[in-house]
């Protein structure tokens, strides 16, 4: 490694993960990059998690210790803080970094020097194992789909340090989770977010339940989900219902209804957003419809008893202006819609407080 300051500084948070830690940190180590420091925060481990860490003799490993167990928030911001790399390469530790990623990410970085923040497509492994996450490429579909959804994995992400320094980006130690895709909300209207379409790291995941009531949905189990979503809507001008901010929850954590309260609600609402959104431009409109369609067509496609069904209902959206187009602009969206899917929202929220 260079005497200078490294191009990039790997930062871990530990909290209590000696069973996987070691495989993560290998997995660091082993890099075909190598010019990076590996700054490991430990919050307040009672585990082997510390032991485990100092057993390596790498001078590429910092350890630092908070004096109390602080958060992943705060011991990511300290983290950031204490680095000298150009880039910072997010991990969480009980995750498997594939060997080329860190100088798959650090080339694409160079080269593209208008992207702030990359990820890149992961496999998970753990308790549902073998899943293939396909992330948005598009920087500006991941920009319109940041406003329901985190869009990126976290733990594959590399960011530029310059553009968290320059518009004074830090994660939001207020909230316990989905700090990084309140992140990504505020960057992306700075400058470009994107993923790399390879797998690069292997994501540790297990089960959560699904088809979640409005009053479960609604607690104070989930209340980051809409701190977040408040902050969006006040870019756009808008102060929902309570009933529409449901619904929003809804639409980005994929806990569709099928009753047609819910489909004329939906559709109600991403027609209100792409009104907004003209006004208030914070999102590309015509990407922004795309986008709004995509959800759309997830609502009908739930909803509907089949394919045909699906597509009709689709295409005779009541308020999201769909009907108006020409033949043309509705095949492309219905074709771009085809292939939107959501990975993240819900999974990525509740994976790790």
């Amino acid at each position: 490694m260079s005497s200078q300051n490294p191009r990039a500084s790997a930062i871990m948070p530990v909290y209590n993960r000696e069973e996987y830690l070691k495989e993560t940190i290998d997995s660091v180590l082993n890099q075909t990059f190598t010019d990076f420091e590996f700054i490991i925060i430990d919050d307040g481990s009672s585990d082997r998690s510390v032991e485990i860490i100092k057993s390596y003799k790498d001078p590429r490993i910092k350890l630092f210790l908070n004096d109390k167990n602080s958060g992943t928030s705060y011991s990511r911001n300290r983290g950031i803080d204490l680095s000298s790399g150009d880039y910072i390469i997010t991990i969480d530790s009980d995750d498997i970094n594939l060997p080329q990623r860190f100088a798959t990410q650090i080339a694409y970085m160079d080269s593209h020097p208008e992207v702030g923040i990359c990820g890149s497509w992961v496999k998970t492994i753990g308790e549902v194992a073998g899943e293939l996450w396909r992330c948005a490429v598009n920087p500006e579909i991941v920009h319109c789909r940041t406003l329901f959804e985190a869009v990126l994995c976290h733990p594959s992400t590399i960011i530029r340090r310059k553009y968290l320094d320059e518009y004074s980006l830090r994660y939001s130690v207020e909230l316990k989770r989905a700090q990084d895709w309140d992140l990504y909300c505020r960057g992306a209207r700075h400058f470009q977010i994107t993923n790399i379409p390879e797998v690069l790291v292997y994501y540790r995941w297990r089960k959560y339940g699904k088809n979640l009531s409005d009053e479960e949905l609604m607690s104070q189990k989930y209340y980051y989900f809409y701190e977040i979503d408040k902050r969006n809507f006040q870019a756009l001008n808008l102060q929902p219902t309570e009933q529409e901010m449901l619904v929003h929850r809804r639409l980005g954590n994929s806990e569709l209804k099928k009753d047609q309260d819910f489909v004329l609600e939906s559709n109600l609402w991403l027609d209100k957003l792409f009104g907004a959104n003209q006004i208030a431009k914070v999102y590309p409109q015509s990407t922004f419809l795309q986008v709004l369609a995509g959800y759309w067509w997830e609502v009908c496609s739930y909803a509907s008893d089949s394919p045909l069904q699906a597509v009709s209902q689709f295409f005779n959206s009541p308020y999201l202006d769909i009907k108006s187009q020409s033949a043309t602009s509705k095949a492309k969206l219905l074709g771009k819609s085809l292939v939107k899917k959501s990975y993240f929202s819900l999974k990525n929220a509740l994976k790790r407080s």
